[in-house]
């Protein structure tokens, strides 16, 4: 089950094949607002588990799809649909990027040793620039110098048609003759196509860095709570350590707590009442910390004086108000949107604490002027579904924000997902199986 944001991660039909869509490039290329990566790994021994074997990079008017042999070359480079041809003596290399593989473009150069003839591979730093030049040559006056056209085929940058072809407008006012020529053509023309192509070539391996670099930060902006938190101990000895972050398992939780600012843990506590009832602090003895529970009317307990479910839920509240409550008044506005991944939330958790859960994720997911998240539960909860539809039902959250993923087998050992959405009188849709929480009779 998920909480729609601005993003999303996804396993498509092909069992190896992974999706990641919706990426900001905008922070790197004006007008290139949105792009998907696809990327297929090896999965068997003889093809190196985890290699990079197929990348497809869809940027909207353009796709590029890549495959890569066992060795450190590139099988081959399609643009469009079309192969990529090179010039005699030059190949594909991949260089490793953090996340996906860069292609990089080398050629062979041969020197004389001692009578034999040895090759070595340089790195091309600006490939394609010839053909990026001829591209262009046709929009100048015939008695422009190549070395002209080359300082302005080099000065493009690529983006989608639109911001493309404006780009090459704005170099009108230099020169009559251009302006002239680059007016028979729209954004959409073959010929400004075949510029912008080259224009994509010869920027391949600096496109495909930026590409693994949002990729990064996409994969660091995910925070997990694991399904079997980290139970509560009566004192936790006190480290003289800053704590940003929750860990997956909550043990670093009372550590966290300590290392609040006074106003921080005001606003965790006014956050945690209205939407829980109850808080958490943190006492502090002779080398030691205590993590206890309050309420507004008075009086608090230690943690391991308390139900289970307490120490099991702190985690996922911690985690959902440093992602999303708190620390958004201090992003930055080029930092990744958080993704919060939660697995089994309802564990050892009352039905009304596992219903609370719903309407904590549904009055973060609402507050849009705090920060855009993706919130993924995975769960097997009939509290935390059947709560979900009663928001959607009132008007707590809007039925397009929500969406349920039911995964079931399809045979041969290969499972489906179905998408399942609220109607907005919280009822599950069509695809919803009939009787899911229902034990069969056998």
């Amino acid at each position: 089950m998920t909480l729609q944001g601005s993003g999303r991660a996804a396993r498509d039909s092909d069992a190896n094949s992974f999706l990641l869509s919706g990426l900001d490039f905008a922070r790197f290329y004006k007008g290139l607002s949105r792009a998907t990566v696809s990327l297929t790994v090896g999965t068997d021994e003889d093809d190196d588990v985890g290699k990079a074997r197929h990348v497809c990079l869809d940027l909207g008017a353009d796709k590029l799809e890549i495959t890569i042999e066992k060795t450190s070359f590139v099988r081959s480079i399609f643009l469009n649909g079309a192969p990529v041809d090179l010039s005699s003596g030059r190949r594909w290399m991949i260089q490793s990027g953090k996340i996906l593989p860069i292609p990089i473009l080398v050629k062979e150069e041969t020197f004389e040793e001692g009578g034999t003839t040895r090759t070595y591979l340089t790195h091309e730093i600006r490939p394609f620039s010839e053909r990026l030049i001829d591209a262009v040559a046709p929009l100048f006056h015939g008695n422009t110098s190549r070395d002209k056209i080359a300082e302005f085929a080099a000065s493009l940058l690529y983006s989608n048609q639109n911001a493309f072809y404006d780009q090459l407008k704005a170099h009108s006012a230099s020169s009559t003759s251009y302006a002239y020529n680059l007016a028979l053509y729209s954004p959409k023309d073959k010929f400004i196509a075949r510029i912008r192509e080259a224009v994509l070539l010869s920027s391949l391996t600096s496109i495909f860095h930026r590409v693994d670099r949002e990729m990064v930060d996409f994969a660091s902006s995910v925070k997990y709570v694991e399904p079997i938190r980290a139970t509560a101990e009566r004192y936790y000895r006190l480290q003289d350590l800053a704590v940003d972050e929750i860990d997956s398992r909550g043990e670093n939780a009372a550590m966290f707590l300590n290392s609040l600012t006074s106003y921080e843990a005001d606003n965790l506590k006014r956050w945690m009442i209205k939407h829980l009832g109850f808080f958490a602090e943190v006492g502090q003895g002779s080398g030691h910390v205590q993590v206890k529970i309050g309420t507004p009317s008075g009086g608090s307990k230690n943690i391991a004086d308390l139900g289970f479910g307490y120490s099991q839920l702190l985690p996922i509240i911690l985690q959902v108000w440093r992602s999303l409550v708190s620390r958004p008044y201090s992003m930055k506005r080029s930092e990744s949107r958080p993704i919060i991944a939660i697995e089994q939330p309802e564990l050892h958790l009352h039905p009304q604490f596992q219903a609370q859960i719903a309407d904590v994720l549904a009055a973060v997911q609402g507050a849009r002027s705090q920060v855009e998240a993706s919130i993924f539960i995975e769960t097997h909860s009939e509290h935390i579904i059947n709560r979900l539809g009663q928001l959607v039902a009132s008007g707590g959250i809007k039925s397009s924000d929500v969406q349920v993923l039911v995964v079931e087998s399809a045979g041969d050992g290969m499972a489906e997902v179905k998408s399942v959405s609220f109607d907005d009188q919280g009822f599950l849709g069509s695809g919803w199986p009939s009787g899911f929480f229902i034990p069969e009779v056998r």
